[in-house]
This record gives structure tokens, C-alpha cells and sequence, in this order.
């Protein structure tokens, strides 16, 4: 190919990529509530990565947006939502800040509640969950894994009789320990 050639590919693939980005963004821009519907108020401890202009679901649909976040002075997440008019919740609905995906942006999924009164233009939305940081959820996990490998290397550890180690992690040694887990360039005294 010729330099030229390269050239006028390379700005052919770069319009085409301002072109999505702007089409994107136009998009994005319409979905929502918009200017008309009605505001609502959620409280949270934490809304780690959500923003303004964040969608809020119901049902998984978009129905409204985030359009502002203040703290208070208890050190708490005041988020005000705008949602559609014809969106009629009853008081006893929850707000939850979930992510799209596993890395995606995150939301405020709405679930209804069951009483007969509905919130109104400034209500307030009692029940709440906080947004769940993936660094939490996977401490959760290796803990979890942990807690069902202590018994299991507490065992082993018996059965051996002695000291594994100061690892702070008793699985490994116990693992080393294990003649059937050794490999045949190690001398067991066969």
C-alpha cells in the first residue's frame, strides 16, 4: 500500500469512529426521563461509581435517570432520581445501585413495593441497598474459600503431627506434606 493509500484509510476508520462516538452520546442523551416526570429522593451509605445522569430500571427498563447527588452531614448519599410520569411507585419500594455486567456502569434498579399508597413528586424512597464494590465481592469469595479449607487442613495438620509452617496459611504446607501430591524427581525413600 502507499503512504497516501494508508492515509486516507486511517481517516476513513477514525471519522467513522467520531461519527459512532456521536451518535452514541445523542443516544444516551434521550434515554431517561428527561425534563418531565417527577423527583424522588434515596438516601445510601455508599454510591461507589454511580453518577448523574446514570440510568434508573424498572423491570430492567429505563424509566427515569440520576440527576443529583449530595452528601449530608451524617456522611450520607442524598441521590435525587427524575422518573417518567407514568412511572407510580408504592411507598414501599426499594432502590438498589447495581452494575451493568460485571464491569459495566452502574444503575438504580428499582423494585416496587405492595402498599396502596403511591410516592409522589418529592417523596422519598425508604429502603435502600448500597452499591457492592467488586473488591468487597471477591474478599467475600477468599473468604469463604478459607473458611472451607480450615477444617480440611486443621485435619491434616493433626493426622501429620507437628508444626506446617508460619505461612499464616496452613493448606499449602499440608499440601506439601502430601507424599501422593509429590512429584517423582522427589526422594520419598522408595
Amino acid at each position: 500500500m502507499t503512504p497516501r493509500r494508508e492515509t486516507v484509510i486511517g481517516a476513513g476508520v477514525l471519522g467513522a469512529l467520531v461519527l459512532a462516538l456521536a451518535l452514541n452520546a445523542l443516544g444516551s442523551g434521550q434515554r431517561g426521563a428527561g425534563d418531565g416526570g417527577y423527583a424522588v429522593q434515596a438516601v445510601f451509605h455508599r454510591t461507589d461509581g454511580l453518577t448523574v445522569g446514570a440510568q434508573v430500571r424498572l423491570a430492567g427498563l429505563p424509566v427515569g435517570q440520576v440527576v443529583e447527588q449530595v452528601l449530608d452531614a451524617r456522611y450520607r448519599a442524598h441521590v435525587t432520581l427524575r422518573l417518567n410520569e407514568w412511572v407510580q411507585l408504592p411507598q414501599d419500594s426499594s432502590a438498589i445501585i447495581e452494575t451493568d455486567g460485571l464491569l459495566g456502569a452502574k444503575y438504580i434498579e428499582l423494585q416496587p413495593g405492595a402498599d396502596d399508597d403511591m410516592l409522589g413528586p418529592g417523596g422519598r424512597i425508604e429502603y435502600t441497598q448500597d452499591s457492592m464494590m467488586i473488591e468487597e465481592l471477591l474478599a467475600r469469595v477468599v473468604a469463604q474459600a478459607k473458611a472451607r479449607l480450615a477444617p480440611a487442613s486443621a485435619g491434616a495438620e493433626g493426622a501429620g503431627g507437628g508444626e506446617t509452617g508460619t505461612t499464616g496459611n496452613s493448606f499449602i504446607p499440608s499440601m506439601l506434606d502430601d507424599p501422593s501430591l509429590q512429584g517423582p524427581s522427589q526422594d520419598r525413600g522408595e
